[in-house]
């Protein structure tokens, strides 16, 4: 008997931003203005909830006010483009979406399939979570720095920085940059 397809609204979420941005509609950073406040981070799971948050608003200043400090962090921000509903709609997603801080021994399965995380004490600590969000294919690890739970956006951004490539892989070769060009042109 086949397999149904596992769609949930969060891998929903996935697709749209990571195909969006993959077909380069791209905007400024801020450019879609935010509908809601900044969310108060107390908890890692707060932290988790503003970055996705600021990730849909296109917002860089959100996006570094909950992340770990990196340099790379602006392609976070470099969203795609959605009307205010569309946003709102994702907005709501965010906030609905059901998450909770592993605990030590505690298995994560990817809901896509893949190797399981069984989480230890050098994974979950007080000042050190795992984030495990309803459907997202990886927890997000968030680190407390200064009394303030930060997300480590790495993996994000490696990913967002791996469709930028392919993408640009597979431009024909003389829309590409020339390799004597500065980068970023």
């Amino acid at each position: 008997m086949p397999m149904k397809p596992y769609i949930t609204p969060t891998l929903i979420l996935f697709l749209l931003t990571t195909a969006l941005y993959a077909a380069g509609q791209e905007i400024p950073a801020g450019a879609v203005p935010a509908s809601q406040p900044a969310l108060a981070v107390q908890t890692p799971e707060d932290a988790v909830r503003a970055l996705l948050l600021g990730v849909v608003r296109n917002d860089q200043q959100a996006i570094d006010a909950c992340i770990v400090p990196d340099k790379e962090s602006a392609v976070l921000a470099q969203g795609i483009r959605l009307d205010a509903a569309k946003v709102a709609q994702l907005e709501e997603l965010v906030k609905q979406r059901a998450m909770h801080c592993a605990k030590v021994g505690e298995t994560f399965v990817p809901p896509r399939g893949g190797p399981t995380i069984t989480f230890t004490d050098e994974q979950v600590s007080a000042d050190r979570q795992q984030v495990i969000v309803a459907g997202y294919p990886a927890p997000f690890t968030v680190i407390k720095m200064e009394g303030q739970w930060k997300v480590d956006a790495g993996g994000m951004i490696a990913a967002r920085k791996a469709v930028a490539k392919a993408k640009a892989d597979q431009r024909p070769a003389e829309t590409r940059p020339s390799s004597t060009a500065p980068v970023g042109q």
